[in-house]
């Protein structure tokens, strides 16, 4: 059974997630986490749960999702997990977090490229990889269909979607890559996203305002 926990990190409240099943294998999904105060409520959690970490999975690279990725990689000798058509923002990450007053000292080293359908799996369960961009360049959502659960990161929000305003966003390719790919998800689908609160495909489907008639 797939258990979640999630910490919201960081001054943009950036949703960081601890996933595991009962044979206490386990994976992160975003790293916000920003602070020594942050990264020691993350760990202390993890092991105090005995979750052995095996992955860190990012649903994009904008600064306020990869800022713990290179402490966090090396503290569970992991493999960071990311989309290769973001790769851009790891160049410009020191440059975007000093614009927004952010201490980023270090991109992590072991980067694995993974694309639509790669298999996520740890312990017994099994996820699969989903390719939504429009937010921006690189934008990945991970669907677990046994457990009816997607992580969203900033496609899709309680009654909003990621904002298409930065560098390679695009509302067109954002709204298709909702409505193809997330929409198409059984209405009883959970949705934990980015930031902000849970909701599901079927809510999302009546009230979102971007797209309830």
């Amino acid at each position: 059974m797939l258990e979640v926990k999630s910490f919201q990190f960081n001054p943009f409240g950036v949703n960081t997630y601890v996933l595991w099943d009962e044979s206490l294998s386990g994976i992160l999904i975003d790293s916000g986490n920003s602070t020594n105060e942050e990264n020691q409520r993350l760990l202390s959690f993890i092991e105090n749960k005995g979750i052995k970490i095996e992955g860190l999975y990012l649903t994009h690279l904008h600064i306020d999702h990869i800022l713990g990725a290179h402490f966090l990689s090396r503290h569970f000798g992991v493999p960071v997990r990311a989309h290769r058509a973001g790769n851009f923002l790891f160049d410009k990450a020191n440059e975007y977090a000093q614009s927004l007053g952010f201490s980023h000292d270090k991109n992590p080293d072991n980067v694995e490229y993974i694309d639509e359908n790669h298999r996520i799996a740890f312990g017994n369960i099994i996820g699969q990889v989903l390719y939504t961009p429009g937010h921006v360049d690189g934008s990945l959502c991970f669907y677990f269909d046994s457990a009816a659960v997607l992580f969203s990161g900033d496609v899709l929000f309680r009654q909003g979607v990621g904002r298409t305003d930065l560098e390679t966003g695009d509302y067109h390719i954002l709204e298709n890559s909702i409505r193809q790919k997330l929409f198409r998800l059984p209405d009883d689908t959970m949705v934990f996203p980015g930031h902000g609160p849970s909701t599901s495909i079927r809510f999302e489907k009546r009230y979102n305002p971007f797209f309830s008639e």
